[in-house]
């Protein structure tokens, strides 16, 4: 994983080198379209109900790291696109647990309100997709097991909407912006395991509600608002 986050900011910075080169600050500008390309990353958990050998019961722990493009049409409306690489580790319960590696996509239209010159109030809803990427781990009884990825397969997807509630601040001297959110999103599919998967020491799969506190830094160049936004 920290070799994931340290290529990904690589990529991140030498984009921000290149665009910065070539386009406008959005510093004190972010009242018109812009773009903006940055990282996030967070921890989060959630709840999900049922006894073993049912839908999902216990606590799932999540760290996620990524980047995010970001286009601003106006200076109240923008749409964002995030990719993230995370790790799911928990389910605890009884004598079972579970632990899995995933890739998160996201898009979503954000909602800008900004105070003054430097913060801006933020609130996005959209589309959510995950699927588990691997390693797979189990512990039952004490004892820990890699898991048949492809036995696993239809309960590492997920689909659903996601909301996020932020605040970001421009900081000084044109260098970015940096803020956090609270996210959430919802997985509308149940995820249930393959039959031949199931037994009574193993959950079924579940409707997963997580929670989250992402933290995140960007760059915004001015840019021409694009033809089809007028």
């Amino acid at each position: 994983m920290k070799k994931i986050a340290t290529i990904l900011m690589l990529i991140v910075l030498g984009g921000a080198g290149s665009f910065a080169q070539s386009g406008t600050s959005a510093f004190s500008s972010n009242d018109d379209a812009h773009w903006a390309l940055g990282i996030k990353g967070g921890v989060g958990f959630n709840w999900a109900s049922g006894p073993l050998g049912q839908p999902s019961n216990g606590l799932l722990m999540k760290g996620h790291a990524g980047v995010f493009a970001e286009y601003a049409f106006m200076k109240y409306l923008a749409i964002q696109s995030d990719f993230m690489i995370g790790l799911r580790h928990g389910f605890r319960r009884e004598n079972y647990q579970l632990s899995w590696t995933t890739m998160d996509f996201d898009i979503l239209i954000k909602g800008r309100l900004p105070v003054g010159s430097y913060v801006i109030f933020t609130a996005g809803v959209g589309l959510a997709l995950s699927t588990g990427v691997g390693p797979l781990t189990e512990t039952i009884s004490g004892e820990t097991q890699k898991v048949n990825f492809a036995d696993y397969f239809l309960n590492a997807v997920g689909m659903g909407v996601v909301v996020e509630l932020g605040v970001e601040y421009n900081l000084p001297k044109n260098a970015g912006y940096v803020g956090t959110s609270l996210r959430m999103d919802w997985k509308l599919n149940p995820h249930y395991k393959p039959l031949n998967y199931v037994d009574t020491e193993r959950p079924k799969g579940s409707v997963h509600t997580p929670i989250g506190i992402m933290l995140f830094y960007g760059y915004r160049w001015a840019q021409p608002r694009l033809s089809i936004f007028g």
